[in-house]
């Protein structure tokens, strides 16, 4: 038995699935989504994919695992942006975690439901985005939430506050942990004449840069049934809202209540 075989649709195809597996990576990983640098990564992956057809060496197990490897770590330094290996690692394993669970559900939508291959990258994808959404719900119930009072001088603020176990910033002069708030609402209780200084940070996505902080005269922490008093807390101001859907206002640092 024979079987027509076209290099140009088997490149489109693959371009849409490492597309589309790229961009739920990104989601995951809270990267910023950069569509230029997304498709050219697709591209990458596509071309790759196409190696084995036009030399056999590619096609032994160990050419293949090999090839697998490198394009993996080049499509996804190219889509994002990762200051650290860690952070590579965890989107390597997102990357062909939700490889795996595709091609077994392209298996069962092109060979046994016998849909069209592109259709069944499609719904294929949003299945997969859809398992991706709850495991971002469920996700966000399990993470621990706090009241915050931040008090400077005469002003106050309330804010609702996530426990980022992530967040390992620490002030560049006294090494006292920092934790992260919205610009926008931190700037009602900063004031002109309040002492300022930039916070060297990395993150995914981002190679690195400054924050500019600050010093409150203390913090109140609601939240497990405790309440505690925070001398001197230092706050950073993000450029960019710390949660998009607006559930908190910071970041609090794990240190702070640990």
């Amino acid at each position: 038995m024979y079987y027509e075989f076209y290099i140009d649709v088997f490149f489109t195809e693959n371009l849409i699935l490492d597309v589309c597996l790229l961009l739920l990576t990104g989601k995951l990983c809270k990267c910023r989504l950069r569509f230029l640098r997304i498709f050219a990564a697709g591209l990458l992956g596509s071309a790759g994919a196409c190696l084995p057809v036009f030399f056999p060496f590619f096609r032994t197990w160990p050419a293949r695992l090999l090839l697998a490897a490198v394009l993996g770590i080049c499509m996804l330094k190219t889509a994002f942006r990762f200051p650290q290996k860690r952070s590579l690692a965890k989107g390597m394993l997102l990357f062909y975690g939700m490889t795996g669970l595709m091609e077994g559900i392209l298996e069962i939508l092109t060979f046994q439901i016998t849909l069209p291959v592109l259709l069944s990258e499609l719904l294929g994808f949003l299945l997969l985005g859809a398992l991706a959404a709850l495991w971002e719900k469920l996700r966000y119930k399990s993470q621990i939430m706090y009241e915050v009072t931040l008090v400077l001088g005469e002003k106050s603020i309330a804010l609702t506050a996530l426990k980022d176990t992530g967040n390992h910033l620490r002030d560049p002069i006294g090494n006292r942990p920092v934790s992260v708030g919205d610009s926008a609402v931190l700037r009602k209780l900063v004031s002109q004449t309040t002492p300022v200084f930039l916070i060297p940070f990395h993150s995914i996505g981002s190679p690195g840069g400054m924050l500019a902080g600050f010093t409150a005269d203390f913090m109140i922490i609601k939240g497990e049934g405790t309440e505690m008093r925070i001398e001197h807390p230092v706050v950073a101001l993000s450029k960019e809202p710390v949660s998009q859907k607006g559930e908190y206002q910071l970041l609090l640092s794990p240190f702070l209540t640990a």
